[in-house]
Order: C-alpha cells, then sequence, then structure tokens
C-alpha cells in the first residue's frame, strides 16, 4: 500500500499513518477492515503452534555465552555458579506479524527470574530485540541476561497463548 501526499499535506500523511497502525493493531483488537476495504474474515486458529515454529527446548547446564531457549516455567541451569534462569511468561507482544507490513516492527516483553547461591533471586524484565533495537540486557548482580529472541513469530490469524511462548536469553559473567 503506497500513500502519496501533495508536498506540505500534514493531514494526508496524518491519515496515512493512522491506516497503517490500524492494520497493525489489528490483531490485538480484533480483525478492523481498513476504511474502503472489503472485509475478511479470519478463522479462529483450530490448532496449536505449529512445533516447526518453535526452538527444540535446551537441556542440561549451558555455558556462558550460549543461547539457552525457555518454555514457560522451564528452569535451566547456566554456568558452575549454580546460576538458574527461568522463563516466566510474556507480558505483552507487541510484534508485527510475519505476514503484515507494519511500519514498527513491536516487541515483545518478558519476565525471566534468575537465582543463584549467595544471590537473591531476581524477576527481569526484557525486552526483544526489534527493527533497529538491541538485544536487551539486564544485570542480576554478577551476571548479564540478554534475550535474543522470543518464538515464535506472531502471525495474524493465530492468537498466541502464554504456554505457546518460548525465550532465548543469553547469560554472561560481568
Amino acid at each position: 500500500m503506497t500513500f502519496q501526499a501533495p508536498h506540505g499535506s500534514a493531514l494526508a500523511l496524518s491519515g496515512a499513518l493512522t491506516l497503517l497502525v490500524i492494520a497493525c493493531s489489528a490483531r490485538d483488537h480484533g480483525t478492523a477492515p481498513l476504511p474502503d476495504a472489503p472485509s475478511v474474515t479470519t478463522p479462529a486458529p483450530s490448532s496449536p503452534v505449529p512445533a516447526a515454529s518453535l526452538a527444540p527446548p535446551s537441556t542440561g547446564v549451558a555455558a556462558y555465552g550460549e543461547p539457552v531457549t525457555l518454555a514457560p516455567g522451564v528452569m535451566r541451569s547456566v554456568g558452575d555458579d549454580g546460576l538458574t534462569v527461568t522463563f516466566e511468561a510474556v507480558s505483552a507482544d507487541s510484534r508485527c506479524p510475519s505476514d503484515v507490513t507494519c511500519i514498527w516492527a513491536g516487541e515483545a516483553v518478558t519476565r525471566v527470574r534468575a537465582a543463584a547461591p549467595g544471590m537473591a533471586a531476581a524477576t527481569l524484565t526484557l525486552h526483544s530485540p526489534g527493527g533497529t533495537a538491541p538485544a536487551d540486557a539486564v544485570y542480576a548482580e554478577r551476571f548479564v541476561v540478554r534475550l535474543t529472541e522470543v518464538l515464535p513469530t506472531p502471525i495474524s490469524t493465530r492468537t498466541l497463548e502464554p504456554q505457546d511462548y518460548q525465550a532465548v536469553v543469553v547469560v554472561t559473567k560481568k
């Protein structure tokens, strides 16, 4: 979809951006057809997220700097200091669906719990990388936890349930 506004027409540009925002936010608020566009009925998802869109869960003790894939509620040991990380949940997901063109990549906001001997357990809020934004890194005492990916990538015709998500984190020492 291309919009051309006459030079200096801020109102036309504002209208075009509004239409794009409506199109991008339709998945969060039901399907809302664009003005002067035919209505499209989107079938409700009838099956869980295909396994092919998820990463295999990580197992064993991960090394520092190694990507760790976590499902909700799954705890994983990292390094030799007794550190554990647990993916609690995705608290918000505004990422652009892969089958939609958006003006903003959006982001997923996750909660990851980190605990180690001699360290108070901490629930970290991590934002997914998107567009030009780098991976979010949060310090938990002597560790750095970086969210590198949230799976699966949204699709406009499917609603993701909390148990569908996976978080990929990388833990390093400060």
